[in-house]
């Protein structure tokens, strides 16, 4: 088989060799050479090289390459015990640890007093499990722990000893170099493969487990801000980030192709409005932009972001557009995909993203319901590891890392240096607020990221929370020009009750003068009580499936159906050149970034901000001096 790179340890391929994945696990018809795996890991910590030029001096730890280099040199060094390679050949399950056993080869290339040897340990010991079950598990005074610890001391015989050593000894600097390392590797002296082999056993295990676990007593105890923790909370998420991406075959982690040109998307220059034009002159720094429903926020927003690219020399790494409801991100996914970038430069990460996916797959005639189903599943897979530059998703995947939940490193290494527009910022419940607005302060404070936080309705106690969140953060607001354009309304204030005969009589009658109505309800039974009468009072309109329930208990497909049913069947959408009367019926899932156009609404009462986003699916299209549309709260 042809190999990555020269010189190849051809010593541990095929059936003899030394495995690191089963054939089951493996992306070829091969099972994975524990030579290939780590060559996969080192070239996707390459591209986070590539990615983040400028990370080891802002975290000022101007080694953190060269650690990571060699820490994934390491990593799975200890896969080579004789148990785990039988593990992969269908025996029984080993019980010990593998990267336990791979800090037995640190001592090799980093002996004590080294500079780089904690950090290698540390990233070597820690790229699977936390400090505390290494330590209960091998260093505890626990019988069970010595018997363990003692047992990897025969695991790696002395014909693979010595493969690894001829292995270290020729392949890393070209490897470096191969993988546009090299700048910032250094290549340790490595001992004589006799004195190597003196070296290695259970000392120098014990030795290296007790170090990560008195630096991780260190950093607990000494902890005061997330400045001192900054380094080692990068090097780990870097490790796994390089590790998971690896395991699962995934591809290159790609810029991010940011430019003017993918911000204005459809848009010509000479269409641009003033707080577009606002958004490509900002300064470097975070932006809070107000403007009217349809005023096209979405493209100010990503020239926003482009702006800070442009002014920023190199790319930023990442780009996250952040929204409250699955409905929008759903929608927002499809428009950022075919308007801005493409397909597979734009991921979705919500609870149900599969099945949106899955969905939208499936309508593609080329795919059977089995192969949607597992590209569904491997572009979510992608989008949790960070593949597609470009992420729509709710904030609450962001929570994640707040709370230190598994993996919460590599979260924080995608999320550093990285640009994220916040949309309707003021849809979310009060103390979930709370929560995404100090984490976006502690990110913007410790992680380079920048944010631009958007919305057509900003209370005042909101932009006071951001204030103080972003200091000094830019104001975009649209021009009085553009809120005159934007009056699309007049208002009518009702007595009664919207489930009414009164209710029921004015919607009938818009549609018997040929308008398309959108009926919002506060509740999903008040919405479902009102499809029920509008089903027999307009039973033709029924029967030709114009009547449309939307709510958030709907599952996912009958949901994504539902959208795209009112946005393109029913000739509602914004681009529709065949309107035809319409009754869509629904909750406040259709308040944000539905990108609809009916005739009228019927509303149930709801604070201003909700209201002004109902109104915003209506005459959504007016041109400039065009009529307004009555809409109607009882």
């Amino acid at each position: 088989m042809p190999y990555p790179v020269d010189p190849w340890p051809e010593w541990m391929e095929g059936a003899d060799g030394l495995w690191a994945k089963s054939l089951d696990k493996s992306a070829g018809p091969e099972a994975e050479s524990l030579a290939m795996h780590t060559w996969l890991v080192l070239s996707r910590l390459a591209d986070q090289y590539r990615l983040r030029p400028n990370l080891a001096e802002q975290l000022g730890e101007p080694r953190l390459w060269q650690r990571l280099f060699w820490a994934c040199f390491l990593h799975d060094t200890g896969k080579a015990a004789a148990g785990f390679q039988q593990v992969l050949r269908g025996g029984e399950r080993w019980p010990q640890r593998h990267e336990v056993l791979s800090l037995a080869f640190v001592d090799w290339l980093f002996p004590a007093g080294h500079v780089d040897r904690l950090w290698v340990v540390a990233a070597v010991a820690s790229h699977h499990k936390e400090p505390g079950v290494l330590y209960e598990r091998y260093l505890s005074e626990l019988d069970t722990a010595q018997e363990a610890i003692a047992g990897l001391g025969t695991e790696i015989t002395p014909p693979v000893l010595g493969w690894l050593w001829h292995w270290l000894d020729e392949c890393p600097r070209p490897w470096a170099e191969a993988l546009g390392m090299a700048e910032v590797v250094e290549y340790p002296p490595l001992p004589s493969l006799a004195d190597a082999q003196g070296m290695f056993g259970v000392e120098a295990i014990r030795r290296a487990l007790g170090e990560f676990d008195a630096l991780d007593l260190q950093y607990e105890e000494s902890y005061q801000a997330a400045s001192e923790l900054l380094g080692a909370v990068m090097l780990r998420g870097l490790i796994l980030t390089a590790d998971h991406s690896a395991s699962a075959h995934a591809p290159e982690f790609v810029g991010l192709p940011l430019t003017r040109e993918n911000g204005l998307g459809k848009l010509k220059d000479a269409n641009l409005r003033d707080h577009q034009q606002a958004a490509e002159r900002v300064e470097p720094g975070s932006a809070i932009l107000v403007a009217p429903t349809g005023s096209g926020k979405t493209e100010a927003a990503l020239l926003w972001a482009a702006r800070q690219a442009a002014l920023d020399g190199s790319p930023p790494p990442r780009l996250f557009y952040a929204l409250p409801y699955q409905a929008s991100m759903n929608a927002m996914r499809k428009r950022l995909a075919e308007r801005h970038f493409s397909e597979e430069l734009v991921g979705l990460q919500h609870g149900r993203a599969v099945q949106s996916l899955y969905h939208d797959l499936l309508t593609d005639d080329d795919n059977t319901a089995q192969e949607a189903a597992e590209q569904a599943r491997r572009k979510r897979e992608l989008a949790d590891l960070g593949i597609p530059p470009v992420r729509v998703f709710s904030p609450y995947q962001m929570l994640k890392a707040a709370y230190s939940l598994k993996g919460f490193e590599a979260l924080l290494v995608d999320y550093h240096g990285g640009l994220f527009i916040f949309d309707e910022i003021h849809a979310y419940e009060p103390k979930r607020l709370a929560l995404i607005v100090e984490l976006v302060s502690w990110l913007a404070q410790h992680f380079d990221a920048r944010f631009l936080v958007m919305t057509a309705t900003l209370p005042p106690t909101i932009e006071q929370v951001l204030r103080e969140a972003l200091p000094g953060c830019q104001s975009i607001e649209a021009s009085e020009k553009v809120y005159q354009e934007a009056r699309r309304h007049t208002v009518h204030l009702l007595d009664g009750d919207l489930l009414s005969e009164e209710g029921f009589s004015r919607i009938v009658k818009s549609i018997e003068d040929g308008q398309s109505v959108l009926v919002c309800l506060n509740t999903v039974q008040r919405a479902m009580d009102m499809y029920e009468k509008m089903q027999a009072l307009l039973p033709e309109m029924a029967k030709a499936k114009r009547i449309v329930l939307m709510h958030g208990r709907f599952n996912a497909k009958d949901r994504s159906g539902k959208e795209k049913l009112v946005q393109d069947y029913t000739r509602t959408g914004l681009q529709a050149q065949d309107r035809r009367p319409t009754l869509v019926i629904a909750t406040q899932v259709v308040e944000v970034s539905l990108d609809i156009d009916l005739d009228t609404l019927y509303s149930d009462p709801a604070p201003l901000e909700a209201l002004l986003q109902r109104f915003g699916r209506v005459n959504r299209g007016r041109k400039a001096g065009g009529p307004l549309a009555d809409v109607y709260v009882f």
